[in-house]
């Protein structure tokens, strides 16, 4: 069987970027269940790992409280509530283990698949059958974390100076100086988005250098798209531009539409209303929720939350109905990003 970088090399072509875009979506449709089962189980993870990390620490308090009520569990309340702010945190910290285990192993399955879907694209647009276990153990892990950090680092320095921007008050007593450089701050952290922006493009073909190159080094891979990317910077930035609008926004808002007017988002809300209800229950103002109490301005807005209690259970149900269509859509993203990639091995190398 022909190696990736073998099958890519005989599909490399030159198209348009209104090419890419028909053939991504007819392979899409056509390749739906195939490309889509794979990421199922990575979604799932993420999501009830997310659910639990968040949820878990209310719960698990919950039951404590609710045990202060009952003479037979009583003893288990008084237990956990005579412990010292140390071991209650430890114990909550034991409670989101579980979730936050989850989470991690859903993102990285998550993760591998981002690169190894580029193999099974390529096997597909050769008219082979996908061997989606062969593709995900063709990914070399610690390779592949090199890039990935890589490419998350360009991030960073907007992330620290924004970070810095917030926490400057507490550290510069004096306001007038404080102000100061905490505007210079938040403007390099907004040209350093920008460039992170501009890099990103160029670095927008690094998941299939990685995988359809054999590419061992995350330096070479980085260069290697840059160099595939130089000369047709607008047309990569536009087929980015459109498939984001299609995956972030269109697709979620057409599923939650549909939800909607089928009043099956009235049924989804039911989890999403009590998480929701459970959360302002403990930030209530007083109590454990004191700790969120900034003067008179909290105790004024909470009264607010607990009216707009069911509108933010649906808000919170889209979000996370958005959320999980962006990341079950990435075969789209996917074909997209294969086909422009050969077609800009088909360009004249950077000299």
């Amino acid at each position: 069987m022909p190696q990736p970088h073998e099958l890519a090399a005989s599909l490399a072509a030159p198209r348009s970027v209104g090419r890419i875009l028909k053939e991504s979506f007819q392979r899409y449709f056509r390749q739906f269940g195939p490309f889509t089962r794979p990421l199922v189980l990575p979604v799932l993870y993420k999501l009830v790992g997310g659910i639990l990390a968040v949820l878990g620490p209310f719960l698990f308090v919950d039951l404590f409280m609710t045990s202060l009520d009952t003479e037979e569990y009583r003893h288990l309340g008084l237990w956990y509530f005579q412990q010292s702010f140390p071991v209650r945190t430890l114990l909550m910290a034991l409670v989101v283990v579980p979730g936050i285990f989850l989470f991690t192993r859903g993102f990285w399955l998550y993760l591998v698949y981002m690169a190894s879907l580029n193999i099974n694209a390529v096997e597909a647009l050769a008219g082979q059958t996908p061997d989606f276990r062969a593709a995900y153990a063709h990914i070399r892990p610690l390779p592949y974390t090199r890039l990935l950090l890589l490419l998350l680092s360009i991030w960073l320095p907007s992330l620290m100076l924004y970070l810095l921007t917030f926490a400057l008050p507490g550290i510069i007593p004096v306001p007038a100086g404080a102000l100061l450089i905490m505007g210079i701050c938040l403007l390099g952290s907004i040209l350093a988005a920008l460039a992170a922006v501009l890099l990103s493009v160029y670095l927008s073909v690094s998941f299939q250098v990685f995988a359809l190159e054999g590419q061992d080094r995350a330096p070479s891979v980085l260069k290697r798209s840059i160099l595939l990317v130089w000369r047709n910077f607008w047309r990569t930035l536009l087929l980015l531009l459109v498939m984001g609008i299609v995956t972030t926004v269109a697709l979620p808002f057409l599923v939650n539409l549909v939800l909607d007017l089928t009043r099956l988002s009235d049924v989804l809300v039911i989890p999403a209303r009590y998480f929701v209800d459970q959360l302002l229950a403990y930030l209530a103002p007083g109590e454990l929720g004191a700790l969120f109490n900034t003067g008179g301005a909290y105790a004024i807005l909470y009264p607010v939350l607990v009216a707009e209690s069911a509108a933010l259970a649906r808000d919170l149900l889209h979000s996370i109905i958005a959320t999980v269509i962006t990341l079950l859509v990435l075969p789209l993203g996917t074909f997209a990003s294969t086909l422009l990639y050969l077609d800009l091995r088909t360009q004249k190398p950077v000299s």
